[in-house]
């Protein structure tokens, strides 16, 4: 995808890899793509150039065990929202930061309603 100069955006080794590791983790290339403003290409390159980007990362003292590569804090509502994302862009429907938020808000939401309700059921047993 080009920039408002119509140049291709170039991403940094830092954003490289983290599009590396959400695709190592099962993200969808075309959830890459929104999330990184990049086209299939581009992911498809990173991709076949795996090898060479961790050689670079170490290179250069990092490493997908830094503190930048930590795991998905709160991976369910990661796996939903992602669900939510890849639905709408199959849908074509558009995708925005907002929208995103409000939905990962909604299902945080969600799950503390259905812990509460978990453990209101416990105190009653």
């Amino acid at each position: 995808m080009a920039g408002k100069s119509g140049k291709p955006k170039r991403l940094t080794l830092q954003e490289k890899l983290e599009a590396m590791r959400m695709l190592l983790t099962g993200s969808f290339a075309t959830h890459v793509m929104r999330n990184f403003g990049v086209s299939s290409r581009l992911v498809t390159k990173l991709k076949s150039e795996n090898a060479a980007l961790l050689q670079a990362a170490e290179k250069n003292g990092r490493s997908l065990q830094s503190n930048s590569f930590r795991g998905v804090k709160f991976p369910e509502i990661d796996e939903k929202v992602n669900q939510f994302v890849e639905l709408a862009i199959s849908a074509k429907n558009p995708v925005t930061k907002d929208i995103i938020k409000e939905r990962a808000l909604l299902v945080k939401a969600n799950i503390l309603r259905r812990e509460e309700l978990g453990n209101t059921q416990r105190t009653q047993n």
